[in-house]
């Protein structure tokens, strides 16, 4: 999946995960960093990334209950 630069539009390098297990990304161009957070669907908060087993899944804190990737929505926050 490709992943652009909100600041010029250019086509980003998937760098590293942080701490966090957050996909970090960045831009050759603008030398700009960013993390994709995955956020609830139901309660716009910000998921967090669980990793047990091999799997990994996404827990909104707010809502109490884990949520599918596939119905998460993706922002991109500058570093």
């Amino acid at each position: 999946m490709s992943t652009d630069c909100p600041q010029c539009q250019s086509l980003m390098q998937w760098q590293k995960k942080t701490d966090k297990n957050q996909p970090v990304y960045q831009c050759d161009y603008c030398q700009l960093s960013f993390i994709k957070l995955a956020i609830c669907p139901t309660c716009d908060s910000e998921l967090t990334y669980l990793n047990a087993c091999g799997s990994s899944s996404l827990f909104c804190p707010q809502c109490n209950e884990l949520k599918s990737k596939s119905t998460a929505m993706t922002k991109l926050a500058q570093r």
